[in-house]
């Protein structure tokens, strides 16, 4: 039996390939994390210490491939997010309501897994 691509490739072959590649990107994920994960903590601990995080939502920062991205702001919460800039420029103090998340919002693509082989597959009606 062979999988697609490589005719010498067993299906154990190939599965292990796949689990390798999936490996690979699990533990970049996690190191870009150990890096960046820090860095999103501070941000959002200030945020939250200025009761920002009450305009802006617990997740408006989050860790992309890119680094840290924040998400788009609507008009009403732009000018809310303004005001609450402009009270703090004026030292008004406000209570923070919202707790601050305790893990960040990852925003990775899906990987792509390359199909192994398997015994008969079926596929448009027809087996091979």
């Amino acid at each position: 039996m062979t999988t697609h691509g490589d005719p010498n490739n067993t299906p154990d072959d190939a599965q292990q390939s796949v689990l390798a590649q999936l490996e690979s990107i699990v533990a970049n994920i996690a190191d870009f994390e150990a890096r960046i994960g820090p860095r999103w903590r501070r941000i959002v601990r200030a945020l939250h210490g200025l009761g920002l995080l009450d305009v802006v939502g617990r997740d408006w920062v989050r860790i992309t491939p890119d680094g840290l991205a924040f998400a788009p702001l609507t008009a009403e919460v732009a000018d809310r997010l303004a005001r609450r800039l402009e009270d703090l420029e004026n030292g008004q103090v406000h209570t923070p309501s919202v707790s601050p998340p305790d893990h960040p919002r990852l925003e990775f693509p899906q990987p792509v897994v390359p199909p192994f082989g398997g015994g008969n597959q079926h596929h448009n009606g027809v087996w091979r």
